[in-house]
């Protein structure tokens, strides 16, 4: 297997997802996770036991999805979307890695880089919607983190 080859093809997509996720805007949902949800108040996230205090509220007035949740609310009040958007390119690079080693099976050489190029360009160009389930920050952590 070359693998300097198949190293410049994921450092060319995780630049490329990365930069991506950089100039994706905040969306809808994103914004409401940025207060604790049933503060009457509309109080911003500043620590970790707001988020706690968000999702037991969020558990009872919508669903049960915590996990990204609770993830998506620390986000948006502690971390910030810098934090966000590598931890958004290691995941995606999980995901493409985890595609190409389960189709590339017994692979030619030639065949293995013209898998890892088709994958990384399909996840980007024919995974259904790509700026809601990779990009945007409450859809990718609902739908793209899970999946890895």
């Amino acid at each position: 297997m070359n693998k300097p080859t198949l190293f410049i093809i994921y450092v060319i997509s995780a630049i490329s997802f990365y930069l991506m996720n950089i100039y994706t805007p905040f969306n809808g949902d994103d914004y409401g996770y940025a207060f604790i949800i049933g503060d009457q108040n509309f109080s911003p996230i500043k620590t970790f036991g707001d988020v706690i205090t968000s999702q037991y509220n969020h558990y009872f007035l919508a669903n049960g999805r915590i996990i990204p949740h609770v993830l998506e609310q620390t986000f948006m009040g502690i971390f910030g979307k810098d934090a966000f958007n590598l931890l958004n390119t290691i995941i995606y690079l999980f995901l493409i890695s985890l595609i190409y080693h389960i189709l590339n099976k017994d692979l030619s050489n030639r065949q293995s880089i013209i898998l890892l190029l088709i994958i990384c360009i399909s996840s980007l160009y024919c995974f259904s919607y790509p700026g809601q389930t990779e990009l945007w920050m409450d859809g990718s952590l609902n739908y793209m983190w899970p999946f890895v």
